[in-house]
């Protein structure tokens, strides 16, 4: 179709705008041949004909309050346009958020899955295992610049094409005033013929409204099937992409010898009683998934006070994972951000966003959902396309009828017809309803398995708790076990002193000699305290050497399932985008062709424009041939 303000400048609103609004109408029908006295002629007749020109000024009256209202209706539907225009662009950059999170994370996730931590092996069907990190970053930024790009683009077409129409309209208003007030203001033949003209004029434009905002609902239409085809189009691309793979777990049981090492070191600090089932208790609860309160409470039950570990007392591969496990921590927040943005500005009802708290923002803020701002939109645009006035004067659909102007909802915008014509309306809404249907579904799976996430980044983080208790329980038995020993040897000098003393026969020195060495015995030093701190020194030994391996056969579990998380969140996304542009388009094609469809030719005679030259037969034709051959034309 051609623009849809060529065809309306082409014809009524041009000749509209070439009536002069000056003082001087008969510049408009004056022959240059005529003489001055022909023009200056007026018989009785005349001038009584001239008088009741009123009668005519009724049409055109009736038909500026009609475009006036045309203009008007126009008027009201470009600031919600506008509005969801804006929270569209919100929307698009709160995706373009999300994918980068996921790539991000998608990129920690691999060099988790190629670190040399702990076992040397790792699988090699793991997940994402020949997926490069590259192809799945293109992937995701492709679908999301047309995820971006799904609504506003067609929302920009509407926008300038109903400006202009408004515009337009503005034209052929100011225009018909100029006109009108000369028409009243005079009483002369050319005012007359000024009016007639102005009439003729104002009569097509109303006429040609039909039609353009036929061509305009059809382009917005056929924009948002094209968007959507690309999305689909990308989704469908990034399935490829994260094709299913097999992932191959290890079958060992680690569970039941973590509780072991547990116990153990909770027995370094003493028997296992009562005070001591809330700190197992926890260890059960988070098996694989240390954190910083499970270390704490098992060191303090081995006895153990210090819990600070120094930077030269870690190793390598427990500083690369700690590298690790922050940045993936950091990319699953990001990505939780861009989630909750999307609930807050999309959903009412969402999984973490309380209601009353949804309503606080909004009202804190001052601006609508994307649901109202949607449903304002639609109400408004349907008016707009509908063509229809709704007037408050009696007989104005009557009069506009008796001058050549239907007022009427011919396609159907804002009722449904019982027939088959006229459907328009009940169709938009039909795709509206299908256009992000699951969208809250898919929100909340989303927020959920991100949430569930958060057990992978800690089972990683687990890695560096159980090495640093490890550490802590080695450095603290071996410091016991070194002021034991040293309590020893003290005692031992002591008693070598008082035997020399003794033999010297030194008794003052003796007695001093005595009262220190009862004040060791007193703090039970022992050669069996020596024995025991050696034995829990060898045991603290033992078991930072058992939870390391334990730790590395825990990581090298979490590794080998590295990307299966991340990419299962990314086929769940593109899933949705694939199923969903597919519906859309179904709907959006039955609107077309019911666009198509309503046409007819007192519609396409009204523009008198480039289509005016079509035939009845070939307009029957165009409208009976299939939608394929239509779309191609």
């Amino acid at each position: 179709p051609p623009s849809p303000s060529r065809s309306l400048l082409s014809s009524p609103c041009a000749a509209v705008a070439a009536c002069p609004s000056t003082t001087n109408p008969l510049a408009v029908v004056r022959p240059r041949s005529a003489p001055l006295s022909l023009l200056s002629c007026r018989s009785r007749a005349e001038q009584q004909s001239l008088l009741d020109h009123s009668a005519t000024n009724a049409p055109a009256s009736l038909l500026s309050s009609h475009v006036a209202s045309l203009q008007s209706t126009c008027d009201k539907a470009i600031p919600p346009l506008t509005h969801l225009l804006a929270l569209e662009g919100k929307n698009g950059n709160l995706w373009r958020r999300f994918a980068i999170s996921m790539s991000n994370l998608y990129s920690f996730e691999k060099d988790v899955e190629s670190a040399k931590i702990g076992e040397s092996s790792r699988s090699k069907s793991g997940g994402g295992g020949t997926l490069s990190k590259t192809s799945l970053d293109d992937g995701l930024r492709i679908l999301a610049r047309q995820k971006a790009d799904r609504f506003v683009p067609p929302l920009k077409l509407l926008r300038d094409m109903l400006v202009e129409h408004d515009n337009d309209l503005k034209g052929v208003t100011a225009n018909t005033e100029g006109v009108l007030q000369t028409a009243h203001s005079s009483r002369t033949k050319g005012a007359v013929g000024n009016e007639q003209l102005l009439v003729s004029n104002l009569r097509r434009v109303c006429k040609s409204v039909k039609i353009r905002m036929a061509r305009t609902s059809w382009k917005f239409a056929k924009m948002e099937g094209a968007q959507a085809h690309l999305l689909q189009q990308a989704a469908l691309s990034l399935r490829q992409i994260t094709s299913e793979s097999v992932v191959a777990k290890d079958k060992y049981d680690l569970d039941g010898q973590e509780m072991e090492i547990v116990k153990t070191i909770v027995g370094l600090g003493g028997a296992l009683d009562e005070s001591t089932d809330p700190v197992l208790d926890l260890a059960r609860e988070r098996l694989g998934r240390w954190d910083a309160s499970l270390a704490l409470n098992v060191m303090e039950a081995a006895g153990v006070g210090d819990a600070e570990v120094r930077v030269e007392e870690t190793t390598r591969e427990l500083r690369l994972v700690r590298k690790y496990a922050i940045g993936l921590r950091g990319c699953v927040e990001r990505c939780v951000e861009a989630v909750e943005g999307l609930m807050i500005g999309l959903l009412e009802d969402s999984g973490r966003v309380s209601h009353d708290e949804f309503e606080h923002r909004s009202q804190a803020s001052d601006h609508l959902t994307t649901q109202m701002a949607t449903d304002d939109f639609v109400r408004s645009v349907k008016e707009v396309f509908s063509g229809y006035c709704v007037s408050s004067k009696k007989n104005h659909d009557a009069n506009l009828v008796s001058i050549g102007v239907n007022n009427v909802d011919s396609y159907g915008w804002l009722k449904h017809s019982s027939t088959n014509r006229g459907n328009c309306g009940r169709l938009f809404s039909q795709y509206l309803a299908k256009r992000e249907s699951c969208l809250s579904h898919l929100l909340h799976k989303i927020s959920t398995c991100l949430t569930d996430y958060t057990r992978r980044v800690e089972a990683i983080e687990s890695f560096v708790y159980m090495h640093c208790v490890g550490i802590q329980i080695e450095k603290h038995f071996s410091q016991a076990r070194k002021n034991a020993l040293t309590q020893w040897e003290k005692k031992t000098d002591i008693t070598t002193a008082i035997n020399i003393a003794t033999r010297k026969k030194l008794p003052l020195l003796v007695e001093e000699l005595k009262h220190k060495l009862e004040g060791l015995e007193s703090c039970g030093v022992s050669h069996t305290v020596v024995k025991i701190a050696k034995e829990r020194h060898l045991a603290s030994k033992s078991l930072k050497s058992d939870l390391a391996n334990l730790a590395g056969k825990r990581f090298h579990r979490v590794k080998e399932v590295a990307t299966e998380r991340v990419l299962g969140l990314i086929k769940l996304w593109a899933q949705y985008e694939d199923s969903c542009a597919s519906d859309e388009l179904k709907a959006i094609g039955e609107l077309i062709r019911e666009i198509e469809r309503n046409v007819t030719k007192e519609d396409i005679e009204g523009d008198g424009g480039a289509h005016s030259q079509y035939s009845p037969s070939s307009i029957s034709k165009h409208v009976s041939m299939p939608a394929s051959t239509r779309s191609a034309r």
